[in-house]
């Protein structure tokens, strides 16, 4: 007596396909961990905000400019009014000396901003950027919450970042991108790590060079026998 045999289905082809519903678990746990990150900046920002505070409020004045960005930022001044300054030689010198992604940026911002306002407004949500990404690497290199919390609050009350990154300058983009090559190195993203290397030369090229060395080191520790 014949049987009939169900052939719709192989069994091999259901065991090697990935679950239906794995991108449907992954979601709601990103954006939980979204939002528990957004809460863990609150409260550090609650806690530790007053010195970030304080330091805009001395930075606002308008008899207050960070000394380097006296000479790098006025040369900028003529695309905002062409009255204040003319575009010169040494605006034009000073202008060239600057890397490129930095320099059309602030030339398109100039149009709409005074550029001695932008210089000190840009620091600081690099810096809340720069605590982010210090606490994401942090809580995925085994800290947990606790070490994101930490981190975080180490960046935002220490003087050694908010006084390197204030002026406005392309140094500002040093330590948010070194940030963002550990959180890259953190989730074994490679991609995330050559991309941050090439579009950060645009805005430092030092930054954006040591951010490829990371990447180049990255891969010669993978390609090691024995290596994770």
């Amino acid at each position: 007596m014949n049987e009939a045999v169900d052939v719709s289905t192989d069994p091999a082809d259901s065991r090697a396909a990935p679950p239906a519903n794995d991108a449907a678990r992954r979601w709601p746990r990103a954006m939980r961990n979204v939002l528990l990150m957004a809460m863990l900046l609150a409260s550090v920002l609650l806690v530790c905000g007053r010195t970030v505070l304080h330091h805009a409020s001395v930075a606002r004045g308008p008899d207050r400019m960070n000394d380097d960005a006296r000479i790098l930022i006025v040369p900028f001044l003529p695309y905002h009014d062409p009255e204040l300054i003319q575009d010169d030689y040494v605006t034009r010198y000073l202008r060239d000396t600057l890397p490129l992604g930095y320099e059309w940026g602030m030339i398109l911002a100039s149009k709409a901003i005074d550029p001695r306002t932008l210089s000190k407004a840009i620091p600081y949500p690099l810096l809340l950027l720069l605590a982010i990404f210090v606490g994401v690497a942090a809580r995925r290199l085994g800290g947990g919450w606790g070490a994101a919390w930490v981190s975080m609050a180490m960046v935002l009350t220490s003087e050694l970042f908010i006084e390197r990154m204030s002026g406005g300058l392309p140094r500002m983009f040093a330590f948010p991108l070194v940030a963002a090559a550990g959180v890259a190195l953190a989730y074994g993203r490679a991609y995330w790590l050559c991309g941050g290397g090439a579009d950060g030369r645009a805005v430092l090229p030092v930054g954006g060079a040591g951010v490829r060395a990371g990447a180049d080191g990255a891969d010669a520790a993978r390609a090691r026998p024995g290596s994770r």
